[in-house]
This record gives C-alpha cells, sequence and structure tokens, in this order.
C-alpha cells in the first residue's frame, strides 16, 4: 500500500489502531513492575497449600488480559516449578488463548463499534486472510516483538476457528516458550531468572531468529494475498482480459 492508503486507512479506522497501541504496549509497561512484585510476594508463597493451582490459574486470566507478557510467565514457571510445569505452562496458554480470543472479538465491538474496517480494502484483506488463518496466526505467535494481546485484538477482526486459533497458538508459542523456560529452570535465584539466564549473545541470537522468521513469514503471507487481491480487481476492472492470449 502507498503512503495515501494508509492514510485513507488511519482516516476510517483509527479507532482500530488506538486500541492495538494500547493493548500491544501495555504488557512491555507492566512487566519490569510485576517481575519485581512477583519477587518479592509469589516466590514467597511457594510454599502454600495448591500454589502451583493457584498460580498457573491467575497467570491464565493475567496473561488473556494483557496484565503480564507470556515470557515472564514461562520464565517464572521454569523457576518455580521446574519441567513438572511445563504441561502447566502450556494448559494456561491453551486456556489464555481461549479467553484472549474472546476479549479480543468484544475490544474490537467495544472500542471500534464494529468487526469490520470501513476501509474496503482492509476489509477484503482481511476477509482474504481469515480463510487460511493458521500460518498467519503461526507466526504472529512465534513473533517476541508481537504481544500476546496485541495479536489477539489485532485478530479479534478476523473469523477464525477455535480449534485452529489454538493450535497455531500452541505450535507458535512453543519455541520460544520452551527457551525462556529451560533459562528459569537453570537460574538459582529470581534476578538470573529474569534476565532468562541467558548469555546475552545467544539471547539476542534468539531474539533476532524469531523476529527475523516471524515478520518474514507474515510478510509472505500479506504479500501474497495482496496480490491476488491486486490480480482479481484487475480482472473485475477489464472482463476482456480473461480472454486475452
Amino acid at each position: 500500500m502507498e503512503l495515501q492508503s494508509f492514510r485513507n486507512l488511519w482516516k476510517t479506522d483509527h479507532n482500530y489502531f488506538i486500541m492495538l497501541a494500547v493493548v500491544g504496549f501495555l504488557p512491555w509497561i507492566l512487566s519490569g513492575i510485576i517481575g519485581w512484585i512477583v519477587a518479592g510476594y509469589v516466590i514467597g508463597s511457594n510454599t502454600l497449600p495448591a500454589f502451583q493451582w493457584l498460580f498457573f490459574t491467575t497467570t491464565l486470566f493475567t496473561m488473556a488480559l494483557g496484565l503480564t507478557p507470556t515470557t515472564l510467565v514461562a520464565t517464572l514457571a521454569g523457576f518455580l516449578f521446574g519441567w513438572e510445569g511445563f504441561t502447566c505452562v502450556v494448559l494456561s496458554y491453551l486456556g489464555a488463548a481461549f479467553l484472549g480470543r474472546l476479549l479480543g472479538i468484544w475490544l474490537n465491538k467495544i472500542f471500534t463499534g464494529s468487526l469490520n474496517f470501513s476501509n474496503p480494502r482492509a476489509e477484503m484483506l482481511f476477509s482474504k486472510l481469515e480463510t487460511k488463518p493458521f500460518w498467519l496466526l503461526f507466526f504472529c505467535r512465534l513473533s517476541p516483538v508481537l504481544t500476546f494481546a496485541l495479536t489477539n485484538a489485532a485478530l479479534g477482526r478476523m473469523r477464525i476457528k477455535m480449534g485452529v486459533y489454538l493450535s497455531a497458538t500452541l505450535l507458535g508459542m512453543l519455541p520460544r516458550t520452551a527457551l525462556v523456560f529451560f533459562s528459569g529452570t537453570q537460574a538459582a535465584v529470581w534476578s538470573e531468572a529474569y534476565r532468562s539466564g541467558e548469555d546475552p549473545t545467544v539471547k539476542i541470537i534468539y531474539f533476532t531468529i524469531f523476529v527475523l522468521l516471524s515478520f518474514g513469514g507474515i510478510a509472505f503471507i500479506v504479500r501474497k494475498t495482496l496480490g491476488k487481491m491486486l490480480v482479481a480487481e484487475s480482472l473485475n476492472s477489464n472482463p476482456d482480459k480473461i480472454y486475452d492470449n
């Protein structure tokens, strides 16, 4: 899309982008604050009865609401419970994805007043993307930049079957979740776990790989869809081309 197209999209659907900005940045802002609150209260409470059940039930809701980043939850779970807690992390992610999906749809209805774009080209793009949403959602979840809550809100306008939504979420988040969870299991103290327990160089490499793979995949899917849209628009405006050659 050219610059003018983006301007037109902002004019017609600016509420959508304001919503994404608020939802997307909230976990980044809160992660540092919550990280150290966790150190003082949650870790000190790990001897309480049913603590593990309480931890994963609570984080299921906080992740769905965008109050805690998923990487923070995975790191903390690895630190507190070891590999015995990995299955619970996966289940809490799926629960958060389910609730986050419903919340994303609700936010679009309440905040923007619609599940559709006023801009016809944006509406057509989303309608095309939602026909095969698995890989788009997979690459969104793989990204360490696109937060869990941001993706839920951004794709709240797409009609995606819940089974596809949950499976793509699980497979997309599993690689980096396993990495930060493992870092948490290896940490001796929480301050080390909170820094992911990794050599900075290795951390940068992982981050770069996930960013390149995720945004490369998203760009490929969107460009391919836009290409099909342009071809369809060209044929509709010039039906005689169908009979050329």
